[in-house]
């Protein structure tokens, strides 16, 4: 079932942004992350940069190592790098820190 691009682009900006906003519930809720958000959490304990600025820096740097195999990205590539980041750093700055295991399941 085709569908116009506009839709198409909606979806995967709300999709882009649910799971930035998944990542943040899943730090938030102290239950892990995903494995490609490992490097992102562990890069903003260590240093001073946010989740979310931690998650854009990895991406871009991914992009530009396309580069030199001369890969092109995608729209849907570019706006994983530049929306993801943001999505995850607005819940984490809207969702509280819970304690305990009965606060932890929900979320």
């Amino acid at each position: 079932m085709p569908t116009s691009l506009p839709l198409r682009l909606l979806q995967l900006v709300i999709g882009l942004f649910l799971y930035g906003m998944g990542a943040a519930v899943m730090i938030r809720a102290a239950i892990g992350v995903a494995p490609w958000d490992v490097l992102s959490q562990g890069i903003a304990l260590q240093t001073p940069l946010s989740f979310g600025v931690a998650t854009n820096v990895i991406g871009a740097l991914v992009l530009l190592l396309w580069w030199p195999i001369r890969q092109k990205p995608g729209l849907g590539t570019v706006l994983n790098v530049m929306l993801i980041g943001p999505s995850a750093q607005f819940g984490l700055w809207l969702l509280p820190e819970v304690q305990g295991l009965a606060w932890q399941i929900p979320m």
